[in-house]
């Protein structure tokens, strides 16, 4: 670890063990260790400092709380004696203290959904006459898997999310459950009936928080809130969830997504507010044990002054954010109750729950789609090339459209633009019309249904029939090229190759598919190990951003978004492509930093030729 050892680590080290903060001490020599900032401005810990954070520190749920409360009373100390510390050790610590609760608000909203999983795979697995075989030394051997009546490849689904969460280890043809203590306690207590057994969680917290006077449900909830899950010691050696961790976050998100749903999360959100249980019509009982809930999570202040119901400025950030991630996975629910079967008959009869994941993505997709407008916006000014076709392939509830359609409304030109929303679902279209008859989308815009975005001939076809042209039509897709089923790399240039055909200009979002060796390394620092295995339990791909990726996996993934457009004759122009952040908050000594996800830019070849664009 790299520390500077100065005057300001001296002091804080000298200020008397406080019993409130016990983080205290752990804490101290990662504020005060050197930061750098990047060529693009962003502060950046030290490697050896960040995973002495990661391993060290518990920063998720109740203790992420504890931890930025932690963070805020060393500020304070530090805030008090300013003019007696050097200035670059001020700097130093500065920079450490926004890294640090950047990586708290993350985890806010990482950390959940993946607890949720967990709990559901873990209960299964422990139900399965499996569990004893992954619970003993020698581990499950892989290949005898069929002949216990498994479909090794959909175990395997499970099993690599084990392996990304610190839980399982996999070794050729062997796979076992990790002998850290903290894993075999969790497997030793995870109880094998899942609160609620099997019900749509989400659901019934939406109803009893929407309708609380009509609902009948009562005791469901009752069993879910009984005997809340809470951690109480500070120390770790690993950052793998604990079994209050991973029952804590299993009862949290369906309470999250219900709250969000209801004016009770509104309220919450409002300045200055707060609500009490006795407020709440319906079960005291659940309320408080609600209250718990969200309190042990993090998301409220202990009870002072009556006034049980107040945010944290986490849980403000999970109420405000946390819906679409949360909501994302949750989606997935119908998947998560039917594992067992799944494992033995495969996934053919089981579908995520369309109505929930439209809502949820449109929250998660809103700021990528911003930027993907910004490039369009940038992109026809440096080019003079006319915005006259707009398309939305997997289109949700349309928030692409809605944003175009307001930018070209405050310019007076959206009568200009002929506007194309396409789903293969018939909930995304109704829920886009539903938009449209609210006035959020343009009252012109045409509907393509049953539009498989793996088929290009479906959207050229129809704008054929209604006579807009295609060539230098725009088409923004959130997350949708990963759903095309049993893709190969030469299936997804096709599929590239029919739009490049059609001169459709493509700026399309997808998260990038990461190394279990990177999930593993970022721990909660990414959404992605649930994302992962969501999408690869339900069938879909995610392919990495770029295929400098792939050549530095050892060709553990696929090749890339870029390399199969390229192929299908697209230029992908570098300088309208966005990124989010990257997923360490350091610099590799290989120089390898991903981003979470990338908005791509692809112009077909030969008109990027006739405008002068190249990379």
């Amino acid at each position: 670890m790299v520390l500077l050892m100065g005057v300001l680590e001296d002091y804080l080290r000298a200020v008397p063990p406080s019993r409130e903060h016990p983080l205290a001490q752990t804490l101290i020599p990662i504020l005060t260790s050197q930061t750098g900032l990047s060529t693009r401005g962003y502060p950046y810990l030290q490697q050896t400092v960040y995973l002495s954070f990661r391993d060290f520190v518990p920063h998720i749920l109740g203790m992420g709380w504890q931890t930025w409360r932690c963070i805020d009373y060393l500020g304070g100390l530090v805030e008090s004696q300013a003019d007696e510390f050097p200035e670059a050790e001020l700097m130093y610590f500065g920079r450490a203290k926004e890294i640090l609760r950047s990586m708290l608000r993350t985890a806010a909203i990482t950390a959940p959904p993946d607890l949720w999983l967990l709990h559901h795979v873990l209960s299964a697995l422990r139900e399965s006459n499996l569990y004893e075989e992954l619970g003993c030394e020698k581990g499950l051997v892989l290949s005898t898997i069929p002949a216990k009546g498994f479909l090794i490849d959909e175990l395997m689904v499970d099993f690599n999310f084990l392996v990304s969460r610190g839980i399982g280890q996999l070794e050729e043809d062997l796979f076992y459950f990790s002998s850290d203590k903290v894993v075999q306690r969790l497997l030793a207590e995870i109880p094998m009936a899942v609160p609620g057994e099997g019900v749509r969680l989400s659901h019934l917290w939406s109803k009893a928080f929407r309708e609380p006077s009509r609902f009948k449900q009562w005791e469901v909830l009752a069993e879910v809130v009984q005997r809340v899950p809470c951690r109480s010691f500070v120390s770790q050696t690993s950052w793998i969830p604990t079994l209050e961790d991973v029952e804590l976050g299993f009862r949290l998100v369906p309470l999250v997504l219900g709250l969000n749903s209801s004016r009770v999360g509104e309220i919450l959100l409002g300045p200055g507010a707060y609500l009490t249980t006795d407020s709440l019509v319906g079960s005291p009982e659940v309320w408080e044990g609600a209250r718990a809930i969200l309190e042990a999570a993090g998301i409220l202040v202990p009870v002072r002054n009556s006034e049980p119901w107040r945010l944290t400025c986490l849980g403000e950030r999970v109420l405000k954010r946390g819906s679409g991630p949360f909501g994302i996975i949750e989606a997935y629910h119908n998947y998560m109750t039917c594992l067992p079967d799944i494992w033995r008959r495969g996934k053919q009869q089981v579908s995520v729950s369309r109505g929930t994941n439209i809502a949820a993505s449109q929250l998660a997709n809103s700021r990528s789609f911003e930027k993907a407008n910004d490039s369009i916006d940038q992109f026809c000014e440096d080019t003079s090339h006319p915005l006259g076709v707009f398309i939305e392939h997997a289109l949700g509830r349309g928030e692409a459209t809605r944003q175009r359609y307001e930018r070209l409304s405050a310019k007076k030109q959206a009568e200009d633009c002929f506007f194309v929303g396409a789903d293969l679902e018939d909930p995304a279209i109704d829920a886009a019309m539903e938009e449209q008859r609210l006035g959020n989308l343009p009252p012109w815009m045409k509907f393509i249904r049953s539009a498989d975005i793996g088929q290009p001939g479906v959207i050229v076809d129809a704008l054929a029939s209604w006579k807009i042209p295609s060539y230098g039509a725009f088409m923004v897709v959130g997350n949708g090229f990963h759903e095309i089923r049993n893709q190969t790399d030469e299936s997804l240039s096709r599929v590239f190759r029919g739009y490049r055909q059609a001169g459709i200009i493509i700026v399309f979002t997808e998260e990038s598919a990461l190394r279990i060796e990177d999930i593993l390394e970022s721990a909660w620092n990414t959404y992605h190990a649930g994302f992962k295995y969501v999408h690869e339990r339900s069938g879909q791909v995610l392919r990495p951003a770029e295929e400098w990726d792939q050549l530095r996996s050892c060709g553990s993934l696929r090749s890339s978004w870029a390399s199969c457009a390229e192929e299908a004759g697209y230029l992908r122009v570098e300088q309208y492509c966005t990124r989010s952040r990257t997923i360490f908050p350091y610099k590799p000594q290989n120089g390898r930093n991903p981003a979470i996800s990338v908005n791509h830019f692809l112009v077909p070849r030969q008109m990027a030729k006739e405008l002068g664009l190249s990379n």
